[in-house]
Parts: C-alpha cells; structure tokens; sequence
C-alpha cells in the first residue's frame, strides 16, 4: 500500500490494476533511447516499466511530495528526469526537445481539456500520445459530426490528430476508484499540421458555433461570414454546429484566414 494520501485538489487517482498498466505499455511499444514524456506519473506504476526498457523519461509532477518520492525511487536510473511543476505552465518547447519523443500520462479530469488544447499546439516534435482520460472526454475527441458528443475539442482533436479510442477503463483500475468511467485514447500528429493563424480562425469559429450548439451555423457565426459564404463553401447554413463535418470547419477556418490577408 501508497502512504501517499491522495490529494482532491490534484484529482488524484493512482492507476493499480496490472493488466491495464501492462496494455498503456504495450500501446506506447517503448525503446531503448526512445524519448518519453509523462504527465502525472504519480506513483511511478507506468514510469517502472518505461525506464526498465531504456527509455529516456522525463516526467512531470505537480505535487511536490509525490515528485520527491520518485525522484529517490528512480535515482538510479540516469536515463530518468523529474520536474516539479504544472504541466499547464511548462514550456513544451523545452520539454519535448528531440524529434519524435512520445507523450503518456493518466490526466487529472479538471486539466485534461486545456492540457489537450495546449499539446495540440506543440505537436512538430511528437510522434504519439497515449492518455488516460475521462471516458466522456475520450468519446468527444472521436466523435463523428451528427453526434451528441461532437464539439469544439472533437475539432481541435481531429485537426491535429488522428484519434483512437483504444480502450474502457472502470473505476476499480484505480486508488481511490473515482466515480466516473475512464478510457485510453491514442492521438497520432497528422503530417501535415495546420498553421497558427489557421488554428486561431478555428478557435474563434467554433468557439461562436458552440456557444450557440442548438441554433442554426449561420446565426452563431453571422458577425465573421454570411451565410452566402458558407454555402460557397459546400457548408449548409440551415445546419446545426454539430452536424458540420470537422473538414467544412477546417475549410472555413483557412477561407477566414485567407480573406484577411
């Protein structure tokens, strides 16, 4: 048993449950030299198995009792880093400083979607991400338009990556169980990213289709474009948000980057 006291402020939830470890392993195909990042690693249950196949390992750790714990735990390891800090205020940049390096953690549910939002705008130096999440989130990132769970994160996923919802994951897998159902999702950058001017349009499209989701497209976006350029744009503007495909919204997102150039 942990004499670590889990932390409510965290969302603490430590993964326990051997076969799932061994599966989020086995999906992340870990190498030796192979640059890995992990976001929360808690008790170190999926770090063991990583540094044990020669991964290079950095992990990053909120709190502060927990990341000392590891710190003396994988002193021996030299292929093994810790940082103290909140992944939401880390430099990816830095982080993720060699071409290829994979991302893994089991995300705190109150985080996941920023942290999401955030990695998908460093994505240049990433060849996979494995998560752990909420399964509701999970069901968001891959849903098909037409769906209730289609929405703003499905756009952002889906443009910049190609999404896999691997596997469920009960409450049970967990100490202490939380009170929701988790789920593992793998993200694979596309190859071809989209640009940061593009990624803003998109930002502000869907964030005034959205905040709108049971109106019709062209009420939510009459201040950016008319409804006579969505359907130039094979967009219907009858539509409801959710119901547009994740490409028609990539498309207007380059057409309103291209009109302000």
């Amino acid at each position: 048993m942990s004499s670590h006291k889990p932390r409510k402020r965290f969302g603490q939830h430590f993964l326990s449950d051997p076969l799932v470890i061994e599966k989020i392993v086995s999906l992340i195909a870990p190498s030796k030299t192979q640059n890995i990042i992990e976001i929360g690693p808690g008790e170190g249950v999926l770090t063991q198995p990583l540094l044990d196949y020669g991964a290079n390992l950095t992990a990053i750790e909120i709190d502060r009792d927990l990341a000392a714990n590891l710190a003396t735990k994988f002193a021996e390891y030299p292929n093994f880093k810790i940082i103290n800090e909140d992944v939401l205020k880390c430099d990816v940049e830095t982080i993720v400083s060699t071409q290829g390096a994979s991302i893994v953690g089991n995300l705190p549910y109150n985080i996941s979607t920023p942290l999401l939002i955030k990695l998908f705008s460093h994505l240049k130096l990433v060849s996979t991400m494995v998560f752990m999440l909420q399964k509701e989130v999970v069901d968001r990132m891959c849903a098909l338009h037409g769906n209730s769970s289609f929405g703003r994160l499905t756009i952002f996923t889906q443009t910049h990556c190609k999404a896999e919802h691997m596997f469920d994951v009960p409450p049970a897998a967990f100490s202490p169980p939380p009170k929701v159902d988790s789920a593992i999702v793998k993200l694979k950058p596309l190859d071809e990213p989209i640009a940061p001017t593009v990624r803003e349009a998109l930002s502000l499209i869907t964030q005034r289709a959205f905040s709108q989701r049971r109106k019709k497209l062209k009420t939510g976006l009459k201040n950016l474009c008319s409804a006579g350029e969505l359907a130039t744009l094979g967009i219907d503007p009858e539509q409801r948000p959710d119901t547009v495909s994740v490409e028609s919204y990539l498309s207007l997102a380059k057409h309103l980057v291209a009109q302000q150039q």
